[in-house]
């Protein structure tokens, strides 16, 4: 089955709220975005990026299997 959990993009994501069990995937570049943090002189704007979360069971026409589920 070609779902996210047999794919080679997704790795299981490590930090932040994505640490709950799902996955990024990586087959495209990851999603720029701004998050406003408070400076000493007001407030600042940083640029941070994070791979799309999916889930096990999404499916992908992108789907690339891993070594492991070639069979």
């Amino acid at each position: 089955m070609t779902t996210c959990a047999t794919c080679t993009h997704s790795s299981i994501a490590l930090i932040g709220e994505q640490a709950n069990g799902s996955l990024m995937c990586r087959q495209r570049p990851p999603t720029p975005f701004a998050v406003l943090v408070p400076k000493a002189d007001g407030i600042g704007v940083q640029a941070l990026t994070l791979w799309p979360q999916v889930n096990k069971d999404d499916y992908c026409g992108f789907h690339q299997p891993t070594l492991k589920n070639l069979s």
